[in-house]
C-alpha cells in the first residue's frame, strides 16, 4: 500500500520565547534547530540562528509548520511582537508550505497587528468535545498509550460522560485527567482506571486537591 510520509515541524512559543531567536542557552536544544538534529550553537547570534533554522527546514522539506501557543506573543514587547511576525512572514515566503498557528482566543489578536500576516490565515475555532464516536476514538487512543497492566474502561459511556463533564470538553483537560488517574492507578497498585477514578482527580493542571 502506498503511503505519503509527511514531515511536520512543531514549535511552541513560550511566554518568554516570542521567536526562534529568543531562546536562552539552556533552551536552544528545544528550538527547531535542536529538533531537526543540529547541534545547538550556544554562541550564535540571532541572524545566524535564523539562517541555520531556515536552512535546516529547507533541507527536511516539511509540508507543514505548526506553531503552538501563538497567544503568548502578547507577552512580548511591541518590538518583539513585530520581530516575531516578521519572522513568521519570512518563514511563509521562503518555505512555501502550510503554516498553522495554534493558540487560545487571544492568538488571533496576537497576529492581527500585522495585516500581511493576518491575511494569510483563516481563523478556525475548535469546538469542545461532545459524546460521539470521535471522542470515544480519542479515549481508546489514550488507553492504548497508558503504561498500565490492566485494561481501563475509559471509552465506555459512563466514563466518557464523566470525562466530558469534568473536562468541559477541553482536550488538554481530558489528557490531564487521564494522566493523573493513571498515576493514581499505578501508585495504588490497581493498574487500571475505573469509572469513578477520573472524578477524584483535579481537572486542571494548576492546582491539586488536598
Amino acid at each position: 500500500m502506498w503511503r505519503e510520509q509527511l514531515v511536520v515541524v512543531e514549535q511552541r512559543i513560550g511566554t518568554d520565547q516570542v521567536a526562534v531567536r529568543d531562546f536562552g542557552p539552556d533552551e536552544r536544544a528545544t528550538t527547531p534547530i535542536g529538533k531537526l538534529g543540529s547541534r545547538p550553537l550556544l554562541s550564535a547570534d540571532e541572524l545566524a540562528l535564523e539562517y541555520l533554522a531556515l536552512r535546516l527546514l529547507l533541507s527536511v522539506q516539511p509540508r507543514m509548520l505548526l506553531i503552538d501557543e501563538v497567544h503568548h506573543l502578547l507577552a512580548g514587547t511591541a518590538r518583539e511582537q513585530r520581530r516575531a511576525l516578521t519572522l513568521l512572514k519570512t518563514l511563509a515566503n521562503v518555505l512555501q508550505i502550510a503554516i498553522v498557528d495554534v493558540g487560545a482566543r487571544d492568538a488571533l489578536q496576537a497576529i492581527s497587528t500585522d495585516p500581511q500576516v493576518v491575511s494569510r490565515f483563516e481563523p478556525t475555532e475548535l469546538p469542545p468535545w461532545g459524546e460521539n464516536d470521535t471522542f470515544h476514538a480519542l479515549l481508546l487512543t489514550l488507553v492504548r498509550g497508558l503504561p498500565l497492566c490492566k485494561a481501563s474502561p475509559l471509552a465506555n459511556r459512563a466514563c466518557a460522560q464523566l470525562l466530558l463533564r469534568r473536562s468541559e470538553g477541553i482536550t488538554g483537560r481530558v489528557c490531564w485527567i487521564v494522566a493523573q488517574a493513571a498515576k493514581h492507578a499505578i501508585r495504588s497498585g490497581t493498574e487500571t482506571i475505573d469509572a469513578e477514578l477520573p472524578d477524584r482527580v483535579s481537572p486542571r493542571p494548576h492546582w491539586q486537591p488536598v
